[in-house]
């Protein structure tokens, strides 16, 4: 976008923006004490905003009747030997500023800022300009509260009255040109006709209306013996379930004692072999318990003969390498045989 290097002339005081950075204090106006707007300078370059020495001048703050410099030099300010200072302006439209809307991100010079991002920012905050609409909103916004605003003036589709959007609903409620449909829609009219035509419309198409009912009649009469048909019918289905579910439910019952039958037998024939069962396994007990006392007995006895045959065969070898220990066991066994 093509820049304008001239400050857009403005009738308002100096510039109240947020600058980035520092700037220098030379290009507040000795007047109002922001930025200077369209800047004008004295004699002695004291610089200030066009419209604030304008009105200084016009108030008529002099001295003897001459209006003194408010920059502090003491001279007297002729109006007609102002001068532009073109210097001061071009400095001024290119100070790096930002946006003074909380949210918003934009960053630009002063001239961008004045000339187009304030007109345009979506982050500035506006009233709604709907009477009696107290909502401020960001002007992000509009286009969405346009749509929900209630103090909104709407023009009727109809009669193009203008009524607020809360009280459209209502409006169209007794408004006589809303096209609204015929009152034998049912039954097949479908011309839509204004509110006020309604009574009109009856009148006219009465004929058109009757021949409706009467085909209308017709077709129900035709559904209503379809139907009449269909129920002989399902009645009939009916009755034969009823028949075989009857005969099936008869058939379970017999199904059913029978099976209880058998199983009061089953019951009677496992306590039976339960008993039998007891029974055995206190028979295989006792028997157990027998075999086991005589084996006990019988191990007993088979040790003891093991015993003493070990010591027969003990004797023999000793006798067989110890011919002196025989003769001697010989004498021992003939006197133990005398004394015997």
């Amino acid at each position: 976008m093509a820049r304008n290097t001239n400050s857009a002339v403005s009738s308002s005081l100096g510039y109240d923006v947020h600058v980035v950075g520092e700037y220098s204090p030379q290009l507040n106006c000795g007047i109002c004490t922001l930025i200077i707007n369209n800047a004008t300078h004295c004699c002695k370059n004291h610089a200030f905003c066009k419209v604030c020495i304008v009105k200084y001048i016009e108030c008529g703050i002099n001295t003897n009747g001459n209006v003194i410099c408010p920059g502090g030099c003491a001279k007297v300010i002729d109006s007609t030997k102002l001068e532009t200072n073109v210097f001061a302006d071009r400095m001024v439209n290119t100070l790096p500023t930002r946006c003074s809307n909380a949210e918003c991100p934009w960053r630009g010079d002063l001239l961008d800022l004045v000339q187009v991002h304030r007109m345009n920012c979506d982050y500035q905050t506006i009233p709604c300009n709907n009477e009696g609409c107290n909502v401020e909103y960001l002007k992000g916004e509009f286009i969405q509260h346009d749509k929900e605003c209630l103090f909104k003036l709407l023009q009727c589709e109809y009669c193009q009255d203008e009524v607020l959007r809360m009280d459209k609903n209502k409006h169209l409620v007794g408004c006589l040109n809303e096209h609204v449909d015929c009152v034998y829609l049912d039954i097949g009219c479908q011309i839509k006709i204004s509110r006020s035509s309604v009574i009109e419309h009856e009148y006219e198409h009465q004929s058109e209306h009757m021949r409706l009912l009467y085909q209308n009649f017709t077709h129900c009469k035709k559904e209503l013996s379809i139907s009449n048909n269909e129920n002989a019918t399902l009645k009939k289905k009916i009755e034969d379930l009823e028949i075989k579910s009857n005969e099936e439910i008869s058939y379970l019952k017999q199904e059913v004692k029978s099976i209880r039958t058998e199983f009061e037998e089953f019951k009677k024939e496992s306590v039976r072999s339960i008993e039998e069962i007891k029974t055995t396994e206190s028979e295989k007990e006792n028997v157990a318990l027998t075999t086991k006392v005589k084996t006990k007995d019988n191990k007993e006895e088979i040790e003891t003969s093991i015993t003493v045959a070990i010591k027969d065969i003990k004797t023999v070898v000793i006798l067989r390498h110890h011919p002196t220990i025989t003769r001697r066991k010989a004498m021992t066994g003939g006197q133990n045989k005398v004394s015997s």
